[in-house]
């Protein structure tokens, strides 16, 4: 998670102005934790269909806490390698449930493995992290972070901003132009 955040932190510092950031599901937890090291970088944080952590949460946790997610059925760990993937022959109805055939073929084509160790790293937030405004995007259909633990987060954490789309965990292959619309609305 550490080095997530700095990989995070790093990359906004180098725009030389504070910048939005919009993350994505697993990814909500390195944001956060990068906006926790310097909060001077960000001028809003956007959550889409993503984990929006309080202080001592972990990726773990908060997907064992999705009580509805279907997740597990369309990927594969390898604890002793050390990693988890997703199995294309299962993601489509999960990961991409309202994308084309060819969408679903060209995400599939380009999944790769992502460690596992950061999914166990706890995340500490301070006030610093709470200083940066946050906003929500909701994903209706999404079957991995789903809308009920999305609407938890959302509740239990301060979102200025909220919109939502009647899409699965991937409107950005679905329905890019109004996921372009829902961010400028929480921008």
């Amino acid at each position: 998670m550490r080095d997530q955040a700095q990989a995070i932190a790093a990359s906004a510092a180098a725009i030389r102005r504070p910048v939005l950031a919009l993350a994505h599901s697993t990814g909500g937890m390195g944001m956060s934790a990068a906006a926790e090291l310097d909060p001077t970088l960000f001028t809003r944080l956007i959550y889409l269909a993503a984990y929006l952590p309080v202080s001592g949460d972990r990726v773990i946790t908060l997907g064992a806490r999705d009580k509805t997610s279907r997740v597990g059925e369309a990927t594969r760990t390898s604890a002793l390698r050390g990693f988890i993937s997703v199995n294309p022959e299962k993601s489509g109805p999960i990961f991409y449930g309202d994308c084309s055939a060819d969408k679903i073929a060209w995400a599939n084509a380009n999944l790769v493995k992502e460690p596992l160790r950061p999914a166990f790293g706890k995340i500490i937030l301070t006030d610093r992290f709470a200083a940066v405004p946050r906003s929500y995007i909701r994903c209706t259909q999404d079957q991995v972070v789903t809308s009920i633990l999305q609407d938890e987060m959302i509740g239990a954490r301060s979102c200025s901003k909220v919109a939502t789309l009647a899409s699965s965990h991937s409107p950005f292959l679905s329905m890019p132009g109004r996921l372009a619309d829902a961010i400028l609305a929480v921008s």
